[in-house]
């Protein structure tokens, strides 16, 4: 099977879920279900959406939320919107705090953090709902695994620099940098000075600090190729780098992979 016909079905693979979670056998009349591996069965009526038990096909939660985060409800809580804001649910599928976030994400596997935003500053709460970050951010990305049994860490921006937070709102990496990218195969690439270069997690420089352009690594995301490499940019030029720091042959070809389900 050639390299380009992987790469499609990598692609098709990210549509789908990582999981395969069945299909409920009893649902809310006349309703539309999802694959179901949370706490509670999302349905959709009428535009909107619901909760119900997915033994019963017991309406738990009336058709009322705009969106619900993954089509998924979680044993903790779950991110829903009305309108413009989020809010979260409890696994029961009942209202927890206000319609207050303009962004809420999923706490990752249940533990650790979760990151929202209000009024374009970003933080994150903890299981209880609590605020543990402060919300001064101006960015933070989604939480990502820097490699296999590394922690997950999320690029966190303010004032104008960036580095890396951890699921427990530890930083990582001083925010000392103009910008950064998602870690992927053990590095990042973050700009300095006006060049981009690529670190790994305790903040040591692996690749210098020359290239114009410089995306982020994709290793164990969804699918595998033979090389884990990137294609960067110096002086108007196309140069393929390794995650070890190692200028490769030209001619190396560096497929995108998805990012993974979690």
């Amino acid at each position: 099977m050639n390299k380009y016909l992987l790469s499609i079905i990598a692609l098709l693979a990210v549509q789908a879920y990582a999981i395969p979670c069945p299909l409920p056998q009893e649902k809310p009349e006349g309703a539309e279900v999802y694959p179901t591996c949370g706490a509670l069965g999302v349905f959709k009526q009428h535009g909107k959406f619901g909760f119900f038990n997915t033994k019963s096909g017991k309406v738990l939660a009336k058709a009322q939320f705009d969106e619900v985060k993954d089509r998924y409800v979680a044993d903790t809580f779950t991110p829903v919107r009305q309108g413009g804001k989020w809010a979260y649910v409890d696994k029961n599928g009942q209202v927890a705090t206000l319609y207050q976030y303009d962004q809420a994400e999923h706490f990752l596997f249940g533990r650790g953090l979760a990151i929202v935003s209000m009024d374009g500053r970003f933080g994150m709460i903890n299981p209880a709902l609590k605020t543990v970050v402060p919300l001064e951010y101006a960015r933070m990305d989604g939480f990502l695994q820097p490699g296999t049994d590394a922690q997950y860490v999320t690029v966190a921006c303010k004032d104008g620099k960036c580095g890396l937070i951890n699921l427990s709102g530890e930083t990582v990496v001083d925010l000392r940098y103009d910008d950064a990218g998602g870690f992927g195969a053990s590095v990042a690439p973050v700009k300095k000075g006006g060049k981009w270069g690529y670190i790994n997690i305790k903040g040591e420089t692996v690749l210098p600090f020359v290239y114009d352009k410089a995306p982020p690594f994709s290793q164990g995301w969804l699918g595998n190729r033979e090389f884990d490499c990137v294609e960067a940019e110096q002086n108007g030029k196309r140069v393929v780098v390794s995650h070890e720091g190692k200028i490769l042959s030209e001619d190396t070809l560096c497929l995108p992979l998805p990012p993974p389900m979690i």
